[in-house]
């Protein structure tokens, strides 16, 4: 199945092509080559999108050569069909197209665009993770993204359309201060887990009648709850993969909106799966 969302979308489907080379009409059995797989891999651009959107990375997940499954790289094996099972990433062609104009203008020239989650997994992220399965949730300013590993291979990916700016847009509304002020406070004093901030501590809000003062636990309240929507929908996503059982080195989380202090605390208890914040390897 295709899965068509409204954001950077994921989905698996299987694609077939038949390796023959005809030598007095009978079929050989040549082994195969990185030919044979990028002609599987380019059959992939004749899916049928929604408008204005282009197919940004397609990654392989693994091949079937006739009965053999299960397959990481079939170079060299001989068979007559070459299946493969790919994870496609779509993207707006008009978002793509005014990234690199704006990076253009500047004087800065682009290669190549990447999917988030895929660019932070690969200084995060071991092998071994990959491999027996984790999470990658990188929660940015407007967006958070998900991509889940398995078996080496992207199993699933989506993008949320929250990200830590709406934290910071909650304290600017609640304490009716500029975003750059809820900013401020919101490094210095938030926690995403209120019981762990202190209700004693209290710092004064900015431009208030009377020199208001608010708690740094009041304050995180706020901040949590926002955080457990975040979560909430990043592991509804996680479970759509279909393999949230087998993830054996549970969740990584990268972006900026991670360095929350507490907020691994808050994950585990939310998510219940093993936790850590994503280095650089």
């Amino acid at each position: 199945a295709y899965d068509i969302r409204l954001s950077l979308v994921g989905s698996e489907m299987c694609i077939r092509d038949r390796n023959r080379n005809k030598a007095n009409g009978v079929i050989s059995n040549d082994p195969i080559s990185q030919r044979d797989i990028n002609k599987v891999l380019e059959l992939t651009q004749g899916i049928a999108l929604p408008p204005d959107r282009d197919i940004l990375h397609t990654i392989p997940q693994e091949f079937i050569v006739d009965t053999l499954e299960k397959i990481d790289n079939p170079i060299g094996l001989s068979g007559k069909r070459l299946e493969g099972h790919v994870h496609l990433v779509t993207a707006s062609t008009s978002g793509m197209e005014i990234l690199i104009e704006s990076a253009d203008e500047l004087g800065i020239k682009i290669n190549g665009l990447v999917f988030k989650p895929l660019a932070s997994a690969i200084p995060t992220l071991t092998k071994d993770e990959m491999k027996l399965g984790v999470s990658l949730i990188d929660i940015g300013s407007t967006t958070t993204s998900i991509a889940v590993f398995n078996e080496g291979a992207v199993r699933h990916s989506a993008v949320i359309p929250v990200g830590s700016s709406s934290i910071t847009n909650d304290i600017a509304v609640m304490l009716r201060i500029s975003i750059e002020e809820a900013e401020k406070i919101k490094i210095k004093y938030a926690s995403a887990k209120a019981s762990l901030s202190s209700q004693k501590l209290k710092f004064e809000i900015p431009n208030s009648d009377d020199n208001q003062m608010i708690s740094e636990n009041e304050l995180s309240q706020y901040v949590e709850a926002r955080m457990e929507e975040i979560f909430q929908l990043a592991f509804n996503e996680i479970k759509r993969a279909g393999i949230d059982n087998n993830l054996t080195y549970g969740v990584v989380l990268t972006g900026g909106g991670s360095q929350l202090r507490n907020i691994v605390v808050l994950a585990n208890e939310l998510l219940d799966m093993p936790i850590r914040l994503g280095r650089p390897i």
